[in-house]
């Protein structure tokens, strides 16, 4: 994480770049939102909530996203970092949860 906070003193993120991250993070989002825990599972009826809680979630993002990218925000890049990380979390967590299901 630090380093990337540091990366992103160094770095830009191009048009493509944060295209191609909002369109693969928002799948992302959409196929694995929500991700169950190992010691607390949500039953089906908890887990169709937390599925639109996180699509509620991801369109605020991807709007924040496309406001600071229109008003040429410097914060833009931090926030498709932060972006980044949260997907990288989530994926984390889904592997870490299929290899505790064996």
């Amino acid at each position: 994480f630090l380093i990337g906070v540091i990366f992103l003193n160094y770095y830009q993120f191009s048009v493509v770049a944060i295209i191609v991250v909002a369109l693969l993070g928002s799948i992302n989002i959409i196929v694995l939102a929500p991700v169950d825990h190992v010691n607390k599972v949500a039953s089906p009826k908890k887990r169709a909530v937390f599925k639109v809680y996180s699509r509620i979630t991801l369109l605020i993002y991807l709007i924040a996203i496309a406001t600071l990218f229109y008003f040429h925000s410097s914060y833009l890049d931090m926030v498709v970092y932060i972006f980044i990380v949260i997907n990288l979390l989530m994926l984390k967590g889904e592997i870490d949860y299929e290899k505790s299901k064996k």
